[in-house]
């Protein structure tokens, strides 16, 4: 221990401020620097939380629209050469609904030779009945040119792919409207199934 009694009363003063001045300077520069970042971890780690659980409800969100759409695969079907016109009076009520004017619309197979022929099922027994033979499946295009703004074009391609019949969208150029910007002159080639 400490013996007071032989200290000078001015040394034992000079100590206690050297004393107070580092506890001032530990307190200013060091505690004070440490519980400033020990708040802002605590708000980094709530924001983190909040993060994971928008990610999770998110990947849950995925995972529904991909069952969804697996179960949307498998309702789509094969139009015959017979619902064709029908498919393009769809198309143009669909870009009527989102006041994109059409200019031309018109459908005619594509010239590459890829026809499709589905393989039927093999016959598990000779008295089985007869199977008809499968229907050749060829590409359709369909060429269209619009005048419409980009947000009413996303729309019209995402109800065009959500819908039953199958889609591809095989050339898309895009071009503005002279006298009006807003506008684009939009040439559009779809790509389809049809049945023979």
């Amino acid at each position: 221990m400490i013996n007071l009694a032989g200290v000078d009363k001015k040394k034992l003063v000079a100590m206690l401020l050297f004393g107070a001045v580092i506890v001032y300077i530990d307190f200013n520069f060091m505690i004070k620097g440490q519980l400033g970042s020990i708040s802002k971890s605590d708000k980094k780690i709530v924001q983190l939380k909040k993060d994971i659980d928008a990610l999770s409800k998110d990947l849950a969100a995925m995972e529904k629209a991909r069952k969804e759409n697996k179960v949307i695969l498998r309702t789509r079907k094969v139009i015959s050469t017979g619902e064709l016109s029908s498919l393009l009076e769809y198309i143009s009520d669909l870009a009527n609904k989102y006041s994109i004017r059409i200019m031309q619309i018109n459908s005619l197979p594509e010239t590459k030779p890829t026809k499709i022929t589905p393989v039927p099922p093999a016959q598990v027994k000779s008295t089985a009945k007869k199977i008809e033979a499968p229907a050749k499946i060829d590409f359709t295009l369909i060429k269209l040119e619009l005048i419409g703004d980009y947000h009413n074009l996303g729309k019209l391609l995402t109800e065009l792919y959500s819908g039953e019949v199958v889609f591809m969208v095989k050339e898309l150029k895009i071009a503005p409207e002279q006298p009006d910007y807003f506008q684009q002159r939009i040439s559009l080639t779809l790509k389809t199934y049809v049945k023979k």
